[in-house]
């Protein structure tokens, strides 16, 4: 699924007893940022997580529990999203995140949860509210329903034509820009066959604002053979995507694994370019993963992945001219220019891979348990799509 925003951390929680509910401090060290006129990218990132269990008793005495007396039972509370490195950067976040699960009956539940952060270069306080409802039409079929407003306070500051590159340049929303938000929907049917096999399907909607584009040449004219570009002027963005999501999962028998297929499409807009593929779109993906058990002990697995192309800008053509040298009447130098064609109008070949393996389970040497993995990737020998260079 196409998305430009950094999604929340999904938290997996035990089976706690009623009367208790559990809480998570994580701090986050990421020298992340930078101030408006500087950009000084990440170099690495680790975090520190704290939790544990309080009694509901504790509870009602926390001071931000008064506003919410109906949703402690089963309150999770994330705060002080904290970045001390981000510091000596001049950017921060700090965050607080609640939600909370109701269920009205044993057909209808509601999660409702919002996230607030304060980003220290904008005098104000960002509210994303989440709302998510699920209806079980019975044990087997269920019917869902997500909403939610998502902020993000970081933007690349790549070149947005390099389809390869070996370091991700990041950096801290300016003081002069707004955030970038996104609004998603999504819909979506769950069901358990009598065999044990899951199915689902999901259609999203979403629409992005105030997202940044390094600036750079017009790529719809002529351009000049540098490739040079500041990294802190941006043209303002928006964008939006849609798509479909399919899943089948098997976990259980001498077979299983999952398939899954997307159909999705991508579009931004933005000074020159106007409507057009980002470089991320891909119309189509498929991929599945599958395993045997041969015996008790050997188990086969199988992968195959398929996508269809990236979009590219294609070049036209070259053209030559003539500059002369300052210093002297006499001599000029050669100067090639390329003719662009329309931004990300084409597309790479579609890409196909197919990976084996075999699992020995229960070995033993000396007294010592242990597992042998055999695997072969990309076995079909496919050819990695990477950016074309033409000759002209």
């Amino acid at each position: 699924m196409p998305s430009s925003f950094i999604s929340e951390p999904s938290v997996s929680l035990p089976n706690l007893p009623p009367n208790c509910f559990t809480s998570a401090v994580t701090f986050p060290l990421s020298p992340s940022n930078a101030a408006s006129d500087t950009v000084k990218p990440i170099l690495s990132s680790f975090s520190f997580n704290l939790g544990g269990k309080f009694p509901k008793s504790l509870v009602r005495f926390a001071p931000w529990a008064i506003a919410f007396p109906c949703l402690i039972p089963s309150l999770i509370l994330t705060v002080f999203n904290f970045s001390p490195l981000g510091l000596k950067n001049k950017t921060r976040e700090t965050s607080l995140y609640a939600q909370d699960k109701i269920s009205y009956s044993d057909k209808l539940k509601l999660q409702l949860g919002f996230r607030a952060t304060d980003y220290n270069l904008h005098n104000k306080i960002y509210i994303d509210p989440r709302i998510g409802i699920k209806y079980h039409y019975n044990s087997d079929l269920a019917l869902k329903l997500n909403w939610g407003i998502y902020h993000q306070f970081l933007t690349t500051a790549n070149n947005q034509d390099e389809n390869l590159r070996l370091v991700e340049l990041w950096m801290g929303i300016p003081a002069d820009k707004d955030a970038s938000v996104s609004q998603h929907f999504i819909s979506g049917i769950e069901y358990m066959s009598p065999k044990n096999i899951f199915y689902r399907l999901e259609l999203y909607s979403k629409s992005f604002d105030n997202l940044l584009t390094v600036k750079q040449d017009n790529p719809n004219t002529i351009e000049e053979g540098s490739s040079d570009s500041t990294i802190n002027e941006f043209w303002d963005t928006k964008g939006n995507s849609w798509g479909v999501e399919f899943l089948l999962k098997k976990s259980s028998g001498k077979l299983n694994g999952w398939l899954g297929y997307t159909y999705a499409e991508a579009n931004y807009f933005n000074e020159p370019s106007g409507w057009h593929h980002p470089n991320f779109d891909r119309t189509h993906t498929i991929n599945i993963v599958a395993n045997y058990d041969l015996t008790s002990e050997i188990q086969t697995n199988f992968g195959l992945t398929m996508s269809s192309g990236n979009p590219y800008t294609k070049i036209m053509g070259r053209v030559y001219d003539w500059q002369q040298n300052l210093d002297s009447d006499t001599y000029w130098y050669p100067v090639d220019s390329y003719i662009i064609g329309e931004k990300n109008t084409e597309r790479y070949d579609d890409y196909f891979r197919i990976d084996i393996g075999m699992t020995r389970k229960k070995g033993n040497l000396f007294g010592v348990n242990y597992d042998t993995y055999w695997q072969i990737m990309n076995q079909n020998i496919n050819k990695k799509i990477i950016p074309k260079h033409h000759f002209l």
